[in-house]
């Protein structure tokens, strides 16, 4: 009986040993690829009254390469164009990244807080002031990816 059930308990720590643990991927590993904007949220206020609020789908790809370079290309009547690259990085153990991208010929570098990143999912948040009308609003951005194959 004791021979049993230590070939039992053998066979048992041996299945235990020889199972490996999936390493969970990190935030640059998930990062890396070709991801479409599926919306941008743009909302301003004025001190906690909204006073602005729109969502547009943008038919933009971004390609966040293993160098810490990235990819624009917007879609325009003959397909997809670069409109630039830019750097990106992770900061506060990933919880915030950084990234220049182009806007309108000049790059425009910004500090975006991670809301979700998955393998498939993007998700970023950020703030910034504009003036329109001499009239300053806090303006929260929402940028909601999806990752292409």
């Amino acid at each position: 009986m004791k021979q049993v059930l230590f070939l039992l308990l053998a066979i048992f720590i041996l299945l235990l040993s020889s199972c490996k643990k999936e390493e969970e991927l990190t935030n640059e590993q998930k990062l890396i690829g070709r991801w479409l904007y599926e919306e941008v949220e743009q909302q301003d206020y004025n001190g906690t009254n909204l006073v602005y609020a729109e969502t547009v789908d943008m038919d933009i790809i971004i390609e966040f390469k293993s160098d810490s370079t990235s990819e624009s290309l917007f879609r325009g009547r003959s397909g997809y164009t670069s409109i630039g690259g830019g750097l990106w990085r992770f900061l506060d153990n990933g919880e915030k990244l950084f990234f220049t991208n182009p806007l309108v010929g000049i790059y425009v570098g910004f500090t975006a807080t991670v809301q979700e990143l998955t393998e498939n999912r993007f998700h970023i948040f950020y703030e910034n002031n504009i003036r329109r009308d001499g009239v300053l609003y806090r303006r929260e951005t929402h940028i909601r990816m999806s990752k292409l194959e």
